[in-house]
């Protein structure tokens, strides 16, 4: 994705080139993530949509509930409307995790749900927050640093 077009682009790792795919029908992408079945799943408004990789068309899915919208910890109630999935990723077992990105209001304080998302019905459960304020596309931060089993450090 470019910012402010609704393609889809693959990237040529050689040369660093955009290669435009299809348009996706959509400009405000926030994240992308696929899952083990290689299904390219996006977010955008909190809903769920399906990308095919091949002509980047974009299929809805389902409307995600349960992104917190009043009583968030540490934010200012300015911002609770304003919370929004804007990170997500799937885990090893292909559970759907997401973040939420509050308001952009002068508030001071700051904090993120971080959510599990049924892909299925949509229902995002929170399980805790990030202290962070602004999570957006791939910002998923953890706390602490963990050694990547996968890369041996």
């Amino acid at each position: 994705m470019v910012f402010g077009d609704s393609y889809l682009y693959r990237i040529n790792k050689h040369t660093g080139e955009l290669i435009q795919i299809g348009d996706t029908g959509e400009d405000n992408w926030m994240d992308l993530a696929f899952d083990k079945k290689g299904r390219l799943w996006a977010t955008t408004d909190n809903e769920l949509h399906v990308i095919d990789p091949q002509t980047g068309a974009s299929t809805f899915v389902t409307t995600i509930a349960g992104v917190p919208d009043s009583d968030i910890p540490g934010v200012c109630p300015e911002d609770w409307p304003w919370m929004e999935i804007m990170s997500m990723d799937f885990d090893k077992k292909d559970v759907l995790w997401g973040t939420a990105m509050r308001g952009l209001s002068a508030c001071p304080n700051v904090n993120s749900p971080v959510m599990r998302i049924d892909v299925d019905t949509g229902v995002a459960t929170v399980v805790g927050y990030t202290n962070q304020q602004y999570n957006h596309g791939g910002d998923i931060v953890p706390t602490k640093k963990r050694p990547c089993k996968d890369r041996g450090d």
